[in-house]
Parts: structure tokens; C-alpha cells; sequence
């Protein structure tokens, strides 16, 4: 099977409102707080992938609203 351009026209593309894009925004924002705080050394390896898994279930579930599913 191979991909050609036409194919893209059957993605959906939702465009996403200022609100959840400001939703997005936050998410993003926390992973990368958490992975500083990781880095500097302010939480653990356990931690982090706890925290991390939460901020991950929460883009899940924004993506699942963003495509209606």
C-alpha cells in the first residue's frame, strides 16, 4: 500500500478553538515543568512517570474531544 497526496483529503482536520487550544497549551506546559523538575533533579524517575501519565490521560482525553470520539 502506498500514500498518495489525495489520500489526506480523508483526514480529518479539526480546527480548534481558542479555548482548547489554550487547554492544549497548558497541557504541553505541564509536561515540560514536570520534565524540568526531573532534570534539575526535584523529583524522582517514579515521580515524573506518574505525573507524566496523568498529563498524557489528559491529552488523550482532549484528543478524543477534539475528534468527536
Amino acid at each position: 500500500p502506498s500514500f498518495q497526496i489525495n489520500d489526506c483529503r480523508a483526514l480529518p482536520i479539526p480546527v480548534p478553538t481558542k479555548n482548547q487550544l489554550a487547554s492544549c497549551k497548558k497541557l504541553f506546559e505541564e509536561a515540560v515543568i514536570l520534565q524540568q523538575d526531573f532534570f534539575v533533579e526535584k523529583i524522582s524517575t517514579t515521580e515524573r512517570y506518574q505525573q507524566l501519565l496523568i498529563v498524557q490521560n489528559k491529552v488523550d482525553a482532549f484528543v478524543s474531544e477534539l475528534y468527536n470520539l
